[in-house]
């Protein structure tokens, strides 16, 4: 049932008040598209409580995960907790493809690692998530080769803007830009992250809200991993990696491993 859907959240909300925790609940979209009133309900009264929770969304409601694990198990497609013709195959030689039983058995036999687009939900649910001021917008992304994946991977800062901002005006460009930069890097407890000041990393996207826009789209329709428009320049460290629109080969970033 889909109220069952919300155990997972109401713990996690009950670890941060016996515990005192800091707690992130990831890719809130995806988990609680179907019951998001009452979701963001219950962390609406964690925060009012003076909880320690944030959220991250994702700017599309069909999700994306490998064919082998237990989220698309026999189980849940025999049950009918999941239908084949609402999953689509994002990588491999059957790539934008509807999934039907034949080809999911093959699938989760032979190649456990391909990955399955989910398609469900409401779209309105992705605006509603990230209007809330403690929500930061998120991607996902897996080792995928060229032109395979979920469009995520390339367009969801660029549709956030485009959308969040420019044509549905959820929220101010500043408030976006706080909930894309400062407040993950505040969540995180990166202190070189998230800021334009003096000693700081020198992390920078320049971009025209007039034009910035996603062109990645799902394997059956369009490329997953196009790059955006709009966005003209970015230093990661200092170091230019987008110059006038065009890819440097720079490796400015680095592997964040732990926050203290």
């Amino acid at each position: 049932m889909p109220e069952n859907d919300l155990d997972s959240l109401r713990e996690a909300i009950e670890i941060s008040r016996v515990t005192g925790a800091a707690v992130l609940i990831s890719h809130f979209v995806y988990q609680y598209n179907e019951v998001m009133i009452k979701a963001l309900e219950l962390v609406d009264k964690a925060v009012k409580d003076g909880l320690n929770i944030t959220i991250d969304s994702g700017m599309y409601t069909n999700w994306a995960t490998s064919i082998g694990t237990a989220t698309f198990s026999e189980e849940n497609v025999e049950h009918g907790l999941l239908s084949l013709n609402k999953m689509l195959v994002a990588s491999g030689k059957y790539k934008g493809e509807r999934l039907n039983y034949k080809l999911y058995k093959e699938l989760r036999a032979g190649n456990p690692h391909e990955c399955i687009i989910y398609y469900t939900g409401k779209d309105e649910n992705v605006y509603m998530a990230l209007d809330k001021s403690y929500a930061m917008p998120s991607s996902d992304t897996g080792p995928y080769r060229r032109g395979e994946g979920h469009p995520q991977i390339a367009g969801t800062f660029p549709r956030y803007f485009r959308y969040m901002v420019r044509e549905r005006k959820e929220i101010s460009l500043i408030e976006a830009i706080r909930k894309a930069t400062f407040l993950p890097a505040k969540t995180m407890n990166l202190k070189q992250k998230g800021r334009i000041k003096v000693g700081v990393d020198a992390d920078i996207a320049i971009f025209d809200i007039a034009t910035i826009k996603d062109t990645a789209d799902f394997p059956d329709v369009g490329v997953p991993d196009r790059n955006p428009e709009g966005i003209k320049h970015v230093l990661v460290n200092g170091r230019l990696v987008l110059d006038d629109g065009c890819i440097q080969n720079n490796r400015a970033g680095r592997t964040i491993r732990m926050a203290s």
